[in-house]
């Protein structure tokens, strides 16, 4: 009787918290430095209120309710891409005039997370679990004028192992904020303003020779 009730118990236990359980996941990771030449740039990194606490919350069709914290996650993110493309990173408090700032800033970047969706593997019927993240890239100048927004995008997918449906979720959106870090350093180091600014630093700092006539 034991043998029978036992298996029972934990397809029961497995059944209530699919259909009543809170799962929480927390998005933290150490992510790989893309490999860029260094850009000669003093930029300032503005995190809003909104990125650096975003949490997710969601009830799925089965049942299952999820907690995702993303905020701890993007600070890593972008501490560290940045830190590989920019000479120099310093986080800015607020956006607001820089005129006088000490170093002066040559660009101000600021990521911001507009939608996060996910699916399960009961949403998909096979075993991911997958992401999605939708961003703005703002660019401003080093005394915090709005150059311009760009969409940046990432995807994520990672299969799901027992019951280890949080981790697979915690690591498919780590997939996908990689996948749109890689596309944010594409922009970076192809954008024409950020060439500009390279192009002005270059002429400054470049020695002018002066010839002596006769």
């Amino acid at each position: 009787m034991r043998r029978i009730l036992v298996p029972l118990l934990v397809v029961c236990t497995v059944m209530l918290c699919g259909f009543g359980c809170t799962r929480k996941v927390h998005i933290t990771s150490s992510f790989p430095s893309p490999v860029v030449e260094t850009l000669p740039l003093q930029v300032g990194l503005y995190y809003s209120n909104a990125l650096r606490s975003y949490v997710h919350a969601e009830k799925k069709l089965d049942g299952s309710s999820w907690v995702i914290n993303l905020g701890d996650g993007h600070e890593q993110l972008f501490e560290q891409i940045f830190a590989a493309v920019f000479v120099h990173v310093t986080r800015v408090p607020e956006l607001t005039s820089f005129e006088g700032t000490v170093p002066a800033l040559d660009l101000i970047v600021e990521p911001r997370l507009d939608a996060y969706t996910f699916q399960t593997q009961f949403d998909i019927g096979i075993p991911y679990h997958e992401t999605r993240l939708r961003y703005t890239l703002n660019l401003y100048s080093g005394t915090g004028t709005l150059l311009h927004s760009r969409a940046v995008e990432g995807h994520g997918r990672y299969r799901t192992r027992g019951s280890g449906t949080s981790d697979a979720l915690r690591k498919a959106t780590i997939m996908a904020m990689r996948d749109a870090a890689a596309h944010i350093v594409l922009i970076i180091t192809d954008d024409d303003d950020v060439k500009q600014v390279l192009h002005a630093q270059s002429a400054r700092t470049t020695p002018h020779m002066v010839y002596g006539g006769p």
